[in-house]
């Protein structure tokens, strides 16, 4: 995975770009506020739900999902995130402090 701040905002929101490698899966985890991502090229599920360029997901703090990237090409992503993500396991409470992610 890669990701590039586009913007942070001094009330905890965030705009950031994400690439994730084909069939690459991001650990479970819910943001504190809201979470929305736009797909710009590619695709992903999370759970039944399948995503492709120019799809929105939603989640907010009452979800917790865990996005896979399709399995013929990786993921462009944009996401606007409100808080701090909540993961759910210790690696990826670790990767978050020390990325500030």
């Amino acid at each position: 995975m890669k990701y590039a701040d586009v913007l942070k905002d001094a009330g905890g929101v965030r705009l950031e770009l994400i690439q994730t490698a084909p069939g690459a899966a991001i650990t479970p985890h819910g943001p504190s506020g809201e979470e929305l991502t736009v797909v710009l090229s590619g695709g992903y599920r999370d759970g039944n739900a399948q995503f492709r360029r120019g799809d929105i997901q939603s989640v907010d703090e009452n979800v917790i999902h865990e996005p896979v990237t399709d399995t013929d090409g990786g993921c462009l992503s944009l996401l606007m995130i409100s808080g701090p993500l909540k993961p759910r396991s210790l690696v990826a409470r670790i990767f978050c402090y020390l990325t500030g992610f």
